[in-house]
């Protein structure tokens, strides 16, 4: 049996390709471990052709989240967000996104390349925010190791006030920013303690377009927009500490 969702583009995604467990339902069930927002990540690992399952709670005003799945070896895993309505686990479930980025060693943070997966969601009255599917590819290594967390996108403003913020080690925070084609901009991050790392992405890009990962007070990095859209600046806590970050574009 082999279960489909939607995958937010109009068409059939599938989850598995073999019968899994489906998670447990809002009610009298035991549910799946929260990813609190904002929280630092946790650890996990799973086998070859299996499934975590996560859970992401109500929330309570309308806000963009973003789950992300990093692996911590060159280890395959796919990460799908699912209705948290109850009835996820059905053919006729929406998928809130989805990304199976193949894994890339020597790319992006600590050397590989993550999945993760923005999305607008509204007051959910009581039901979870979404429920968050790791399955782990059928290929490699066995069980894959990762670490996974959900955080809010918070909005920069170019030439704005930079926004602070305090991580642990391994926590993200995410940034988006409007970037308009051919404009170039530079993305500025103060470490007042710590060594948080900066990654820039354009629109749901599993690969980063630039990235300072230098130790340092105050570090920059400059790209042009190729197109126009949303840029997404990852801030990783490769060690614990506090930072501010902002976008400028010089000229502008």
């Amino acid at each position: 049996m082999g279960e489909y969702v939607g995958d937010g583009h109009g068409g059939t995604k599938p989850l598995m390709d073999f019968p899994g467990i489906a998670p447990a339902e809002i009610g009298t069930q035991a549910l799946p471990t929260a990813l609190v927002i904002g929280e630092a990540p946790l650890t996990g690992r799973t086998p070859s052709r299996s499934i975590n399952w996560y859970r992401v709670p109500p929330v309570s005003t309308t806000r963009m989240l973003l789950v992300t799945l990093q692996p911590t070896a060159d280890e395959d895993t796919d990460l799908y967000l699912l209705s948290g309505d109850g009835e996820a686990y059905s053919p006729k479930a929406a998928c809130l996104g989805y990304s199976n980025r193949l894994p890339v060693a020597g790319d992006d943070v600590n050397g590989y390349a993550p999945d993760w997966v923005a999305f607008d969601i509204g007051a959910t009255a009581g039901r979870q925010a979404a429920q968050v599917a790791v399955c782990g590819v059928a290929t490699g290594v066995t069980p894959k190791h990762y670490r996974v967390e959900c955080d809010a996108v918070w909005g920069l403003t170019v030439n704005g006030v930079a926004k602070a913020g305090t991580l642990t080690e391994y926590d993200s925070h995410w940034y988006r920013f409007l970037g308009q084609q051919g404009t170039s901009y530079d993305v500025m991050l103060v470490a007042h303690s710590g060594d948080p790392d900066t990654y820039v992405y354009q629109g749901d890009a599993r690969h980063f377009i630039a990235k300072d990962v230098q130790v340092g007070s105050g570090t920059s990095v400059g790209f042009t927009a190729s197109v126009t859209g949303y840029y997404y600046i990852r801030v990783h806590g490769y060690k614990a500490g506090s930072y501010q970050v902002g976008i400028d574009s010089p000229g502008s």
